[in-house]
């Protein structure tokens, strides 16, 4: 979160969040991060990465390799 932001939820819920879904997958190891951005910053990675115009809900970026544990950035 950048400097003077409020985040719409607590840092531990987000990471709650996480667990919760690697463990209902099955996931026993992985490196997750997450960013909650404003409109703006969606808007400019959704634009770069995705050749979409406005912002999204979520991208997500897999950084693993097959059979790897996950390895990724979220960005909400």
């Amino acid at each position: 979160v950048g400097e003077g932001v409020v985040p719409p939820v607590p840092a531990e819920r987000v990471a709650d969040a996480v667990r919760h879904v690697l463990a209902a997958e099955g996931v026993q190891q992985a490196e997750i991060s997450v960013a909650l951005l404003p409109d703006a910053q969606i808007a400019a990675l959704t634009q770069e990465h995705l050749a979409h115009e406005g912002p999204t809900d979520a991208i997500t970026f897999a950084l693993h390799k097959p059979g790897d544990p996950p390895l990724g950035d979220i960005y909400i």
